[in-house]
């Protein structure tokens, strides 16, 4: 399954609404957000490998063989890179670059971001 960066994003936004010291799951996610359960589920658990989220894994299938993770929130990495990529006048071209040069990675998309944002503080500035 490829990873979806609207998915990702979105994901991250979901964790950051959590409340501190309650946790969701992909159930709510899924009333919450335009995707396919497996889509969520797998992109969660590819940013909590990534070290975004912070996620209980229960390590058990459920009925339909998907993990029954409980998401806590983002971690501090998850913070730095949402900052980045939470306003559309930064997603939009960040992931219009990543298209044009085939680069969708976690890594590619941040370091991306942080050049869009680079170079808006640049123009804001009139370097």
């Amino acid at each position: 399954m490829k990873l979806n960066p609207d998915c990702m994003r979105d994901i991250l936004i979901f964790a950051e609404s959590i409340p501190y010291g309650r946790q969701s799951g992909i159930d709510l996610m899924c009333e919450q957000l335009t995707y396919t359960y497996e889509e969520l589920d797998y992109t969660t658990i590819k940013l909590q490998e990534a070290g975004l989220l912070d996620v209980i894994s229960s390590h058990k299938l459920n009925h339909v063989g998907l993990c029954t993770d409980r998401i806590n929130g983002l971690t501090f990495n998850g913070h730095q890179i949402l900052a980045n990529i939470r306003n559309e006048k930064i997603w939009e071209p960040t992931k219009s670059i990543a298209k044009e040069i085939g680069a969708t990675s976690v890594q590619a998309l941040t370091q991306i971001a942080s050049g869009v944002v680079t170079q808006i503080i640049t123009k804001h500035l009139g370097y």
